[in-house]
């Protein structure tokens, strides 16, 4: 990735090039593996082989009243 004002360019792998975005910010952000199960049951998130929290989708969501 480079920066050139408020432009990012981005290799994109799959597309097999790079890709240009108008930014504002840009965050940087290093990923986390909770160190207990009492993270992904208080959100009721899955965890996967490597013990990361799943993210939610929306075909994934079982909502509760």
């Amino acid at each position: 990735m480079s920066l050139n004002h408020d432009v990012a360019v981005i290799k994109d792998v799959e597309l097999g090039g790079d890709v240009s975005v108008h930014v504002d910010t840009v965050v940087f952000n290093t990923p986390m593996r909770p160190n207990s199960d009492e993270v992904s049951k208080i959100l009721r998130l899955s965890k996967d082989q490597e013990g990361f929290l799943m993210e939610l989708t929306r075909s994934s969501a079982q909502w509760t009243r």
